[in-house]
């Protein structure tokens, strides 16, 4: 129970981690984008 909750988690925090990154990433994209065609 512990260990499956555990996991759970964890993998709650590597999706959110991807979510995060990748949002950061297509942010900073964005504004070079953005920068560029101004």
């Amino acid at each position: 129970m512990i260990l499956w909750a555990g996991s759970v988690s964890l993998m709650d925090l590597v999706l959110d981690d991807l979510v995060h990154w990748s949002r950061l990433i297509g942010f900073k994209y964005f504004l070079k984008a953005h920068q560029g065609l101004i």
